[in-house]
């Protein structure tokens, strides 16, 4: 499965989102800049420059997840008709879910896409978010929630899988095992999306 993960604007768990697919058995091509991957996962990742292209995706063996930049980047759409699933975080604010509405208008592409709702701080802020992508995009909203929370934070630091996190036998596992099931939920939406490759 060859997976593209994006969005016009920086900080929305693009890099985060990557790293549960590492964690799952996917290798990443990494094209931010400004982002980690190539740094946390040089065994299961290669860095490109702006300027290098990217690999001929059809010609790839496995699960791979491209990594974009936020913003825009001249190989997206090249990505995008060799890929079978873009994922698009959204944070729950007014800017994010701007851009994010920009940002499907930019791409203006026909792939299938999971929107990951991520860093979310109240039910409330979820509907209304939910509410706005629905009336603004005419096609079905696929979705995945992930609630804001410190347990991802140390996940990221300790570069450790919140669903390892959650399965070991420690005092602290109990508090990630919430944590661990939003990220089997998003798994397995994208799982789900393996029957149209």
């Amino acid at each position: 499965m060859k997976v593209v993960i994006w969005t016009g604007k920086g900080g929305n768990g693009k890099s985060f989102l990557t790293a549960q697919l590492i964690y799952n058995g996917f290798e990443a091509i990494d094209l931010d800049p400004f982002g980690d991957i190539f740094d946390r996962f040089e065994d299961k990742s290669i860095y490109l420059e702006e300027h290098e292209e990217i690999p001929d995706l059809s010609a790839i063996e496995g699960d791979i997840v491209l990594d974009f930049k936020g913003g825009k980047d001249r190989r997206l759409k090249g990505a995008l008709d060799k890929a079978d699933l873009l994922i698009i975080p959204v944070v729950p604010s007014r800017e994010s879910v701007a851009t994010t509405l920009k940002s499907i208008e930019y791409i203006n592409h026909d792939i299938k896409k999971l929107f990951v709702i991520n860093m979310i701080d109240k039910d409330s802020n979820l509907e209304d978010t939910l509410e706005v992508l629905r009336d603004s995009i005419e096609e079905e909203i696929v979705y995945s929630t992930i609630k804001l929370s410190k347990a991802y934070r140390t996940s990221i630091n300790n570069n450790e899988s919140i669903v390892a996190m959650a399965e070991e036998k420690s005092l602290r596992s109990g508090a990630y095992r919430t944590h661990s099931k939003e990220i089997k939920a998003f798994l397995n939406k994208v799982e789900e999306f393996r029957k149209w490759v």
